[in-house]
């Protein structure tokens, strides 16, 4: 996206040289481009650790359940194993 936004502008002063210092084979725009994907990489992962236990927290607030299983300590005990 910010490569489509900057080829429009690609005429500008500012932008068309810093276009032109971060070119695909600069180290600077490698470096950049490795970290986005480091960091994007991290942040979701953190994101998606979260999801499970928010949806148990909820179905306990709400009363919730899953038919079949029995809410306790020995089905905790079982799901944490695998």
């Amino acid at each position: 996206m910010p490569q489509t936004v900057g080829y429009g502008l690609r005429n500008s002063r500012y932008i068309g040289d810093l276009m032109r210092r971060w070119d695909g084979a600069s180290r600077s725009y490698t470096l950049l481009y490795a970290v986005g994907i480091i960091f994007f990489c991290v942040f979701l992962r953190v994101d998606r650790f979260q999801i499970p236990a928010e949806v148990a927290d909820n179905m306990r607030k709400y009363g919730g359940f899953i038919p079949g299983i029995r809410p306790g300590k020995r089905t905790a005990d079982t799901s944490m194993r695998s």
